[in-house]
């Protein structure tokens, strides 16, 4: 179809109408009107520019050249838009989802946080920072088995000895037929119970037997009252006949659990059947003879 265009005259002279000033003023700008549609049109190369193009064109995408699927436009060295596949520590598909590559996250890459803290990753699976914990607490997992949590370590203790009693002074006691303390005051040791609660006491001592059938029974005091679960025999003599007397060094051990804070623990002896046991610190002389059976010892561990 063809293209046609209507010109509309500003001003019309006729036959008689005279040229003048003001009648050629009266032209004004001619009014055209174009109809018809454009069957085939060429526009010269680089005819469009950027400002023919209206900022509501909304021009679809589809009318781009074809972009292979994941590509991107990147500005190439000539600054000229170029389709490139994404590559280096991340890879993206044609959803638009990108990905991380293994290895590629440097410890440079996380933010920084604070000296001493621990990574882990909570319920959700997002990662989440445990605060550092104290001197001597180790890192262990919570009774509910999902997070880590500082603990203080009672195994990392155990074996240390809290208190020990050593004496040594040529001493002797003679045990009576009822539970008593030795010698409270040099034969006793305080301490401080462990986070634990359980200790390890150990006594040993040098014992002389009167013979027949008498027995020597220990416990531990803590100054008012037994607090060991069990008395126990540390010695024996079995002579039915009779007047034959023995003399060893003994030794016994209780495990204690449940203590808190300032423990004392004195070692009582008593006797049963026959009187006249003797309890050596140090050496000593008996019949005529030098004995040293060394020193009475109370020794309290950590467990």
């Amino acid at each position: 179809m063809a293209v046609t265009g209507t010109v509309t005259r500003g001003f019309t002279f006729s036959e008689t109408t005279p040229i003048t000033p003001s009648n050629l003023n009266s032209l004004g700008t001619p009014t055209v009107e174009i109809a018809g549609a454009v069957g085939t049109l060429s526009l010269d190369d680089g005819s469009i520019t950027n400002a023919k193009v209206s900022a509501t064109a909304a021009i679809d995408y589809s009318k781009l050249a074809a972009l292979t699927g994941g590509n991107l436009l990147v500005g190439n060295g000539s600054n000229v838009a170029t389709s490139v596949t994404m590559s280096g520590d991340c890879t993206m598909d044609n959803s638009g989802a990108v990905s991380i590559g293994e290895d590629k996250v440097t410890l440079a890459m996380i933010a920084a946080g604070t000296e001493g803290d621990v990574l882990y990753f909570g319920a959700s699976g997002a990662p989440a920072l445990l605060a550092k914990g104290t001197d001597g607490q180790v890192l262990k997992m919570n009774s509910g088995e999902t997070a880590p949590e500082w603990v203080t370590d009672s195994s990392a203790t155990a074996g240390t000895i809290l208190g020990t009693s050593y004496y040594d002074t040529a001493t002797v006691y003679t045990p009576t037929a009822s539970y008593a303390d030795i010698d409270a005051t040099n034969v006793s040791v305080d301490f401080t119970a462990p986070a634990s609660g359980n200790v390890l006491v150990k006594i040993e001592c040098a014992v002389h037997s009167p013979g027949d059938n008498s027995i020597l029974w220990l416990q531990l005091s803590d100054g008012s009252s037994g607090i060991s679960n069990t008395s126990r025999t540390i010695a024996y003599h079995d002579d039915t006949s009779g007047g034959d007397y023995t003399f060893n060094r003994v030794s016994s051990t209780w495990k204690l659990t449940g203590l808190s804070g300032a423990t004392t623990v004195t070692p009582q002896f008593k006797y049963s059947e026959y009187a006249g046991y003797k309890i050596y610190a140090g050496a000593f002389t008996s019949g005529g003879v030098d004995l040293d059976g060394g020193a009475i010892l109370v020794e309290v561990i950590e467990l």
